[in-house]
């Protein structure tokens, strides 16, 4: 008798923030990277875009992801423990816990190919008045299972 006990937690598709479908890079070199990401308490990640899709879980805390988008607003996103969700590739985005006690882990998966970095920095990290300002709003409640709340905001 075997004591491996096996739970599926997600099989089929799944949309990006804006709506597309997961769509694999044309390549002659396929690459699967998995990453471990551990935000601590109050940190930020620097503006970056995705090249290849990312899917990703969400093992311990609550994650934020903050994607601007063509018009300039932002949609902020939280995943807590056990969330999953698929990036947008070539839309800015940073990732943020602002909980002041628990370290936030995500699991990142990548979809790729030996040829191109999974992500591009872009810059600067977040300023401290926009954090403050995306706190200040309230996000909605979304019947979707991947999202738990989502908002947008103008900045």
């Amino acid at each position: 008798m075997s004591n491996i006990d096996f739970k599926q937690v997600f099989k089929g598709n799944i949309n990006t923030f804006k709506g597309d479908v997961l769509k694999y890079p044309a390549t002659k070199t396929p690459e699967i990277e998995r990453w471990v990401v551990t935000l601590p308490p109050e940190t930020c990640g620097y503006w970056h875009i995705h090249l290849v899709p990312e899917f990703f879980y969400v093992e311990v805390g609550v994650l934020y992801v903050v994607n601007e988008f063509q018009d300039k607003s932002l949609g902020v996103t939280t995943f807590s423990k056990g969330d999953h969700g698929l990036t947008d590739c070539n839309v800015p985005q940073f990732i943020w816990n602002p909980d002041k006690k628990t370290t936030v882990q995500v699991v990142a998966i990548y979809f790729g190919s030996q040829d191109v970095q999974p992500t591009q920095k872009l810059g600067k990290k977040p300023s401290n008045e926009l954090l403050n300002k995306l706190l200040a709003k309230p996000a909605s409640q979304k019947n979707l299972t991947e999202v738990k709340n989502q908002v947008n905001i103008k900045p």
